[in-house]
């Protein structure tokens, strides 16, 4: 399984650390945790390519492949899309995106559904 990318790679170091930079000015804000753990906590997002911090606007995210172990899937037969483009990020949703698939069908969905994903490109923030 290739690896993610990092998100350095797909928006470029700057854009890359103004992100991180909000992602934990947001922690340190909205739910009053010291900056060095917020900071810990955001970068092993990143690292782990965790939707809920990572999923905004105008990302593509890729299906993962499957794993031949998977008990619920184990002859790799997904019913879900290739492809997820995020159209909108909803904050006040609890963590709902809208994305819109590789035959342009949208949906509402939570964003813990895009871990089956991983992000494979960021095009709003192209270096």
């Amino acid at each position: 399984m290739p690896a993610a990318l990092p998100i350095d790679l797909l928006i470029g170091p700057s854009k890359a650390a103004e992100f991180i930079a909000a992602c934990v000015t947001e922690l340190i804000t909205e739910d009053h945790i010291p900056e060095p753990a917020a900071y810990n906590a955001v970068c092993r997002a990143v690292l782990d390519s965790d939707p809920f911090v990572l999923a905004e606007a105008g990302q593509v995210w890729a299906l993962r492949p499957n794993d031949p172990s998977d008990e619920d899937d184990p002859e790799g037969h997904d019913d879900r899309p290739g492809m997820l483009y995020v159209v909108r990020r909803l904050r006040g949703d609890h963590g709902r995106v809208t994305v819109e698939d590789e035959w342009g069908e949208r949906s509402i969905t939570s964003v813990t559904e895009l871990a089956a994903y991983e992000l494979d490109q960021w095009i709003w923030a192209r270096p």
